[in-house]
């Protein structure tokens, strides 16, 4: 596995030192959209460049075969941390095909998806905005055989 890519919250970019990610993850800064994906892209792009591709060698010997991604996205789509934005429809939907492209495991934090409040203070409850489509229901949506699921 490669470098990883999260949004730039603190507790992400200060990892325990045991847990194999220390020098590995990068901060993902927010656009009006959501996760700039333009930023991301260069990102991944930088990494495939940067790093040399060994083969992962094929020790387990049972018949499951997992699947092993080189890059992982950890977001928190719904009202993320710390900036309390939504990511749009559309920059889920591009994550997702970015994801498929650079051959990387999305991770979501879907703590908040249900939480809502009116934008106006008061306003009746009916009149809150829809909850957006969680990335794994978006990565099902978009599958085909030609990929496999890259959120979970």
């Amino acid at each position: 596995m490669e470098r990883q890519q999260a949004y730039t919250t603190f507790f992400l970019n200060s990892p325990n030192p045991d847990n194999g990610f220390e020098g590995r993850l990068r901060g993902v800064p927010e656009d009006d959209e959501g996760l700039d994906i333009d930023f991301l892209r260069k990102a991944l792009e930088q990494v495939e460049r940067d790093t040399t591709h060994q083969t992962v060698p094929y020790i387990k010997t049972s018949s499951t075969r997992y699947k092993l991604y080189k890059h992982i996205i950890y977001a928190v789509p719904t009202f993320s941390n710390p900036s309390g934005m939504t990511m749009s429809l559309s920059r889920r939907h591009q994550l997702v095909r970015l994801a498929r492209e650079f051959d990387a495991l999305i991770v979501t934090d879907d703590v908040y998806d249900v939480l809502r409040w009116p934008e106006v203070q008061g306003e009746a409850q009916s009149k809150l905005a829809a909850i957006p489509p969680r990335i794994v229901d978006i990565d099902r949506v978009l599958a085909s055989s030609a990929y496999t699921l890259n959120a979970y």
